[in-house]
């Protein structure tokens, strides 16, 4: 069932015309970046997945994502901080589609705040995926 967390991830992430997935040229990748990416890009994984099942059949996944920014130092903290805000403004109090779920919503955790590793900035986000299934 984590896969399709994942799944309603990447498709929020990547769906529709959106100005982050704009912002970033489309480079959104799943836990790793392909070698020699162009910046900017962002990376995503699934931290940690609980499932509670009650008594009436209903089944609930609830899920920490984190979305990692990654642009070139040269780029300034103001890129990076505005395609963070784009990121937010997408995933804070979305409603997903989650396949097998009935339903799906993601919420803000933590926002991150621009770090410097030597030529690279990084912004590191947290999200919070839920879905509910009625079976």
């Amino acid at each position: 069932m984590t896969v399709e967390l994942m799944k309603a991830v990447y498709g929020k992430l990547t769906g529709g015309s959106n100005s982050f997935t704009t912002g970033l040229g489309g480079r959104i990748f799943a836990v790793e970046a392909p070698a020699n990416t162009a910046f900017p890009l962002a990376i995503y994984a699934m931290e940690s997945v609980a499932t509670q099942r009650f008594f009436d059949g209903r089944v609930q996944q609830r899920g920490s994502i984190s979305v990692a920014i990654f642009d070139k130092a040269e780029a300034g903290a103001d890129s990076i901080v505005d395609k963070e805000k784009l990121l937010f403004d997408l995933m804070d109090e979305a409603s997903v589609s989650v396949d097998n779920h009935d339903r799906g919503y993601i919420r803000g955790v933590t926002r991150g705040t621009p770090s410097i590793d030597g030529e690279l900035l990084q912004v590191e986000s947290i999200f919070e995926i839920t879905a509910t299934s009625s079976t």
